[in-house]
């Protein structure tokens, strides 16, 4: 097993953490409202020797702008598989892997919609747009004894009524059992 795993110890194989960070889209349509922006989660896993199966569910408070048609916000959450294979990198654990899950958009305000043009729908208060998500990245981990500390960059993924492109940059720690 590899000491440099936060979890890959064969008396503590399992890791849950909490994960804190930024999403940045890149296709804002509608005001540069970004559905993503600051946000909170938790992430759960287990260790078979190098490979990490977990999960892990993230709340994203999004932004809002001032609209002709009226004031818009975006916010987003989702919740992922995520697997991954743990590489020794001195003290560190870099883990590449990937996220498959679901995610959801939530609009309050004149929802956008892409069809004859760009627009608003008459007389609408909220939508919300469910999709596949999908994240390949990669996380560099510290562990320290029972604890560990790392970072994580991952391209994100929504398929939906439109494919949707980003990026999450996310600090976590937890505790490994």
């Amino acid at each position: 097993m590899d000491a440099g795993s936060p979890s890959s110890s064969a008396t503590r194989p399992i890791s849950v953490g909490v994960l804190l960070g930024v999403g940045f889209t890149f296709d804002h349509l509608v005001g540069k409202v970004d559905p993503l922006g600051f946000g909170l989660g938790l992430r759960g896993g287990y260790n078979f020797d190098k490979i990490f199966i977990g999960g892990r569910f993230m709340y994203y408070f999004g932004d809002s702008s001032a609209l002709p048609t009226g004031n818009l916000a975006m916010k987003s959450w989702l919740i992922a598989a995520e697997g991954g294979y743990d590489l020794a990198l001195g003290r560190f654990t870099l883990r590449p892997g990937i996220a498959l899950g679901v995610v959801s958009r939530i609009i309050d305000g004149p929802p956008a919609f892409i069809g004859g043009g760009l627009g608003a729908i008459p007389n609408s208060s909220s939508d919300t747009q469910v999709g596949l998500y999908v994240a390949p990245g990669v996380s560099l981990i510290l562990p320290l004894d029972r604890f560990f500390i790392g970072a994580d960059a991952r391209l994100h993924f929504a398929f939906g009524d439109r494919v949707s492109g980003g990026l999450e940059l996310l600090a976590n720690g937890g505790m490994t059992f």
